[in-house]
């Protein structure tokens, strides 16, 4: 179940951009998963479930999964509170564009 490892991958990239940005809670995550990955989205969101369950800052993030028609696996954005409650907005990027699941660029 590859699955899991990259549900773990996913979660320590929001835990590192969260911390960067000073964000205390993520309430939505977007994930985009090709149909040609290999990944079945049923078993990253039970993965997601299981390893977000207890973690502050991401125990009530609701997971999106967006399907494609390619091979792509890609952790697209977040929607995130910072310290002060105010709405946040983030995506684990940087100059070299959007990390896939496993934390790569």
């Amino acid at each position: 179940m590859h699955e899991l490892s990259i549900i773990c991958g996913v979660t320590q990239a929001l835990r590192e951009s969260a911390e960067a940005r000073r964000v205390t809670r993520i309430r939505r995550v977007r994930l985009r998963v090709g149909r040609w990955s290999g990944v079945w989205p049923s078993s990253l969101r039970f993965c997601f479930q299981l390893l977000t369950a207890d973690d502050p800052l991401l125990r009530d993030a609701a997971l999106e999964i967006e399907e494609s028609d390619d091979a792509e696996l890609l952790l697209d954005s977040y929607e995130a509170e910072a310290g002060g409650g105010a709405g946040d907005a983030g995506t684990p990027r940087d100059q070299n564009g959007p990390q896939d699941a496993g934390g790569q660029r």
